[in-house]
């Protein structure tokens, strides 16, 4: 799923400079919806990965995704004031590929998940062991 949308996005972002009006605008948002759609299959992934700290990886995860975006605004800002809009949204259109090559190493199969909770978690505390030995 991460492949496929971040794949299918290009042709979108790709031709949006050749258009005007409001099919620029019709073409980057579905390029952007693509793109984004990949978020919640991500956020899901990595919670398979840590299951107990569900809240904690998913905040991460889209912290970093935005976190990312804000700090690659002023470059692509810097790119099209030096090179122009059309050429920079033509370059910034194949940059989801190189997202698609990085996600080809992850694992495609789907593994059973059963939901774990913290108190499935056995600490020192709750076993009745004495920390302090």
């Amino acid at each position: 799923m991460i492949i496929l949308s971040l794949i299918s996005a290009v042709p979108f972002l790709a031709l949006a400079p050749f258009f005007s009006g409001w099919w620029v605008v019709a073409t980057i948002a579905a390029g952007g919806f693509l793109l984004q759609s990949t978020l919640p299959v991500n956020v899901t992934f990595a919670q398979t990965i840590a299951p107990i700290s569900a809240a904690t990886v998913s905040s991460l995860m889209m912290g970093f995704a935005w976190g990312m975006g804000g700090l690659a605004a002023p470059l692509v800002g810097m790119t099209a004031d030096r090179i122009g809009i059309e050429r920079t949204l033509m370059l910034m259109s194949f940059m989801p590929l190189v997202g698609a090559a990085l996600a080809l190493p992850l694992p495609a199969t789907r593994t059973a998940h059963a939901t774990a909770r913290a108190s499935d978690v056995a600490t020192s505390e709750s076993s009745g062991t004495d920390v302090a030995r």
